[in-house]
């Protein structure tokens, strides 16, 4: 699958420095002042509180006047768990499904044809009475229902591989809709499934339509669990060349973290609850670990945008200079 603007990176307006009170049209601004292909708004919200058809369109319109492809997240989608979905819920009035739909079609009636979501957070997995196995039953029942609507707009939906979601479990998702869902991956959150993130490409090669670009490294903590902490993109262990080798049409998306998850991978309950762990994967993450050693972290994890500036020229690079 290939998107316009592929030979430049995205950016999420998270990633950019001042965007945080900028609207939609200062962010767009932002974007093509910093030699942008494209903007992934985290929320169709942020582009019209209303949702209205109209405004959605103007700042599409600016978009296109800017030379940027104009994408939109959807947000969480679980349908199991009271309130994730808060888009979809809120653009229907409480009904999920009517939500999403509404989204999607003011995305398409917009312009808009390049969408994102996740299935949740990473809670749910170990949610409390809800089975992580029934509410993915759940999604992909969902994706069964919104994808005849997605095939007949033109759109197209990339379920992004968030901190819950492992490469096993989504490529299940997906399954039998190859030409409206696809995966937005975001390598340093299969650290956190304890997958090889190169590994975890190759599982789902073919399907990638956007490649989510930050970086991290692995440290033990006191008691045991093993911690992501995020990285300047290019000083972490992401091989980002093999990823691109792997998704070669993916769109490059700047998208700075700032979550730094613990990992009891040395819990037998927890290693047992991960879907497809390898023994040469965890192997790897772990050599990972011990090589960093009691080392401190030099990036401040409150202030990703504090990584942006060398971020922006990897990224551009990386899209730019395709094999």
């Amino acid at each position: 699958m290939t998107i316009a603007n592929a030979r430049k990176p995205w950016v999420m307006p998270n990633s950019l420095p001042g965007a945080a009170t900028a609207s939609a049209t200062e962010i767009l601004r932002m974007a093509a002042r910093d030699d942008f292909g494209g903007v992934l708004f985290s929320s169709m919200f942020a582009l019209s509180e209303r949702l209205d058809e109209a405004e959605v369109r103007a700042a599409r319109e600016l978009a296109d006047d800017l030379g940027l492809t104009l994408a939109a997240s959807l947000w969480q989608l679980s349908p199991l768990i009271p309130g994730r979905a808060r888009d979809a819920l809120a653009a229907g009035d409480g009904v999920l499904l009517d939500g999403l739909e509404r989204l999607v079609r003011v995305a398409a009636a917009s312009g808009i044809r390049d969408l994102m979501c996740m299935v949740g957070s990473l809670d749910d997995r170990t949610h409390p009475t809800i089975a992580w196995a029934d509410q993915l039953a759940a999604t992909r029942a969902l994706f069964d229902r919104i994808a005849p609507l997605l095939r007949d707009l033109g759109c197209r939906l990339s379920v992004k591989t968030h901190e819950e979601l492992s490469s096993f479990e989504l490529a299940r998702l997906i399954e039998g809709h190859d030409d409206v869902l696809f995966v937005a991956l975001d390598p340093v959150n299969s650290l956190c499934r304890m997958e090889n993130p190169l590994a975890a490409a190759r599982r789902l090669a073919g399907r990638i339509s956007l490649l989510h670009v930050d970086d991290a490294v692995l440290r033990f903590e006191e008691d045991g669990s093993m911690r992501r902490f995020l990285a300047s993109v290019g000083k972490g262990i992401l091989d980002w060349q093999g990823m691109l080798d792997v998704a070669p049409g993916a769109v490059v998306v700047l998208d700075l973290h700032r979550g730094q998850f613990a990992m009891p991978v040395f819990d037998g309950e927890w290693l047992a609850q991960q879907e497809g762990i390898g023994v040469a994967e965890y192997a790897g993450l772990i050599r990972h670990a011990l090589r960093f050693g009691k080392a401190d972290i030099p990036w401040d994890q409150a202030a990703p945008q504090s990584r942006y500036a060398d971020a922006r020229k990897v990224v551009a690079r990386m899209a730019a200079g395709r094999r």
